[in-house]
């Protein structure tokens, strides 16, 4: 976005933006602005002019957002470690290029909330893909809610979760 600042006689000015403007859609202005100095300088011709680069810097004002915020499954008690059981993808609004179809810095990090995933049975690796690490047994859990976090590199950090409900089989 190109603006024009007008130019001024002497002193400083302020800079002052009327419109809302969002750095995830607008993050650079590109202007000029002159200035003819105390009382013109004495003559109107003498006039200094600078362009002028402002950047706005995003406020971390979004939470991640997942694609799917629950994934359901029935799982056999005898389902080996190390299995795939889902993928978790999270974008960060605040981050105009995770947003774009070729993708980009996704600026996320995954977790299994700790509270959430008592026995350790369960991992997400930073591409939000979720493993079974631990053993199912149907006697001690029919079933598992595993939440998963999705934690924004922002200042302060911010988080969205998404749910894995494992329900427990035994095959036969």
């Amino acid at each position: 976005m190109l603006i024009k600042i007008p130019c001024i006689t002497y002193g400083t000015f302020i800079l002052t933006l009327t419109d809302s403007y969002r750095s995830e859609t607008v993050n650079e202005f590109i202007g000029s602005v002159c200035s003819q100095g105390e009382e013109g300088w004495g003559r109107k011709e003498h006039v200094a002019e600078t362009k002028v680069r402002l950047s706005l810097v995003d406020e971390n004002d979004n939470d991640p957002v997942f694609s799917e915020d629950a994934i359901h499954l029935t799982l056999p008690e005898d389902t080996p470690r190390g299995s795939l059981l889902a993928s978790f993808i999270a974008l960060d609004p605040d981050n105009p290029l995770s947003l774009l179809p070729q993708g980009g810095e996704s600026r996320v990090r995954y977790q299994v909330a700790p509270d959430s995933d008592p026995g350790h049975q369960f991992a997400v690796d930073e591409t939000g893909t979720v493993r079974l690490v631990g053993n199912l047994d149907r006697e001690t859990a029919d079933t598992h809610n595993a939440l998963v976090w999705a934690v924004d590199d922002g200042s302060p950090p911010r988080t969205a979760t998404a749910t894995l409900a494992v329900s427990v089989h035994v095959d036969k």
